[in-house]
């Protein structure tokens, strides 16, 4: 349906769900028991896209929107996942065989939109094509508890094969031809993608309590993948207890990440609104042909080294208080690189602009191991029980430092980029992981039990972040915020159960954006922190088979 007013739609997407899933477990002797799980869920949302003012004529057909519009973005998510095995006792040792498969799908339809290039004949809705992605990993896994071997030994073993398929499917030839539909150009046959890959593991970990105070564990893991060849990882552990209530807890290892189907293959066409131009900005593979010609180099795997330190206290039967300092190093970490096509200053690249004219874009950015990245952060936990009147009261404190950093020197950087490094991987790029998310966020949690009633009250504080927009906008900083949850829940029956509640009861925000980050003054908020949908409240009644 067509609508020309002057109604300007923003927010979060207007969403439908319907889902449901299962749990079963099912002995089928004393020795087998087969298990099962799994869902079904249904989404439909409803977006939208920067509003196109009639006098964009290059964005609007005026025979068709005299009065201008604003495109709606419409998506339908399918999703499934099952998973099922069998367990199996023989003597000392257990087996367990399993099976377990999803797959997700994104469909695109686009509507209250046009394409130019078709002038007075071009629809106004627009199917735009799909993405989707399966994952079928079958596990056997094998262990065995020697109790007489120093004050118990576990010993466990296993293998798993992963087979992942990633298919992107064109839309209709109306979305995307000469420019595509508004807001969204659909899926071209040229970003068809039909692409799978297989991957198959080994594993051993031994756990050794070596005296009653001191356990020891090492593990490690052999993987090779159909893509990216092999690797060997491991981890070591220990856990020394001082006192019967007070333990110290350390642990070292190394991962491997391959990149993902998604980011060797994902690319597209969309519209965004740069320093107020609406321009077609492009994710392109790092296999095209575009990328060979600026010398983006093919994607690697990360790799990664962290240690981590911990204690774990309980000076009474109710309080229970544990702290882990962690240390995480990434090699060859996988970024999306900035708009290429702008210079520092965000001003057009010509011959670059020229490039990408060739493949319906303006800019174009790319999946690269640009960066390497050091995480140090400190989870606290302190958990009270108590007795209080008829019921049970607990009180939780939950507290998380991390903080992220971007070395200096940029990793397998193109010639051509070599002095641009602010627009290869800008400030902008650097902040996603430096400072859009909070430092410090802690949580103090209140559950009150009662015969049939459970109240929660729960406050969690959401630290200070800094956004950095360059080259537009300005440097802003976002000041901490608090958000209070609260439910209330009834059991009915001991299998039914009513629940009323409100998710940010006091209707917090974000900080207001500032002028030159905003939309011309329309986007007063962005989503920081804790989104700016302020209060929902919601009933909710759950049933257990």
């Amino acid at each position: 349906m067509k609508r020309d007013d002057f109604n300007f739609q923003i927010g979060d997407a207007k969403i439908q769900n319907i889902q449901g899933f299962f749990n079963a477990s099912i002995p089928l002797n004393e020795q087998i028991e087969f298990y099962a799980s799994g869902g079904i869920s249904h989404r439909k949302g409803t977006g939208y896209g920067f509003r196109r003012l009639p006098s964009e004529t290059e964005n609007v057909v005026a025979s068709i929107f005299p009065f201008g519009f604003q495109p709606e973005l419409n998506s339908v998510v399918p999703d499934l996942c099952s998973s099922c095995g069998f367990k199996f006792k023989f003597g000392e040792w257990k087996l367990d065989l399993s099976n377990t498969i999803g797959q997700n799908k994104f469909v695109y339809e686009v509507s209250n939109t046009n394409n130019v290039s078709l002038g007075d004949a071009s629809p106004t809705e627009f199917e735009a094509g799909n993405h989707s992605f399966l994952q079928n990993t079958v596990n056997a896994d094998i262990s065995r508890l020697y109790k007489e071997i120093f004050n118990g030994l576990n010993v466990a073993f296993g293998a798993e094969y992963r087979f992942e398929k990633y298919k992107i499917v064109p839309g209709e030839e109306a979305s995307y031809i000469d420019g595509g539909a508004q807001s969204f150009p659909g899926f071209s046959p040229l970003n068809q993608v039909n692409e799978d890959r297989n991957s198959v593991g080994v594993y051993a970990d031994v756990e050794a309590d070596i005296t009653d105070k001191f356990l020891v564990g090492i593990a490690g893991r052999y993987e090779d993948y159909s893509d990216f060849g092999n690797t060997i990882n491991g981890k070591l552990s220990a856990r020394y207890k001082i006192l019967d209530n007070l333990s110290v807890r350390g642990a070292i290892g190394s991962g491997f990440r391959a990149p993902s189907l998604h980011q060797q293959y994902f690319n597209n066409i969309a519209t965004d609104v740069v320093d107020g131009e609406v321009l077609n900005s492009g994710i392109f593979r790092n296999d095209s042909d575009v990328a060979k010609q600026l010398g983006i180099p093919k994607l690697k795997e990360e790799t990664s080294k962290n240690y981590s330190l911990g204690v774990v206290f309980s000076p009474t039967k109710q309080l229970h208080i544990t702290a882990d300092y962690y240390n995480i190093k990434i090699d060859n970490r996988i970024i999306l690189t900035g708009n290429l096509g702008n210079d520092a200053y965000g001003e057009p690249v010509e011959d670059l602009r020229e490039l990408f004219a060739q493949y319906g874009a303006e800019t174009g950015r790319f999946f690269t191991n640009a960066i390497n990245t050091t995480t140090n952060g400190l989870d606290v936990v302190i958990d009270y029980d108590l007795n209080l009147g008829k019921g049970k009261l607990n009180l939780s404190l939950l507290y998380n430092y991390n903080d992220n950093k971007v070395d200096d020197q940029l990793n397998n950087i193109p010639s051509l980029f070599v002095g641009q490094e602010d627009v290869y991987y800008g400030p902008q790029e650097r902040s996603l992981i430096e400072t859009n998310t909070p430092k410090h966020k802690g949580t103090f949690a209140i559950n009150y039990g009662l015969d049939k009633w459970n109240f929660l009250l729960r406050n969690t504080y959401f630290g200070e972040v800094t956004r950095d927009g360059f080259p537009f906008g300005g440097i802003q900083k976002h000041g901490g915020k608090v958000v209070t949850d609260l439910t209330a829940a009834y059991k009915i029956t001991p299998k039914i159960q009513f629940a009323l509640g409100a998710n940010n009861l006091f209707d917090i925000f974000p900080d207001r954006q500032i002028y030159e980050n905003s939309y011309f003054g329309v986007f007063k908020y962005a989503p920081v922190q804790m989104g700016t949908t302020g209060a929902y409240y919601f009933g909710r009644l759950s049933l257990t088979l």
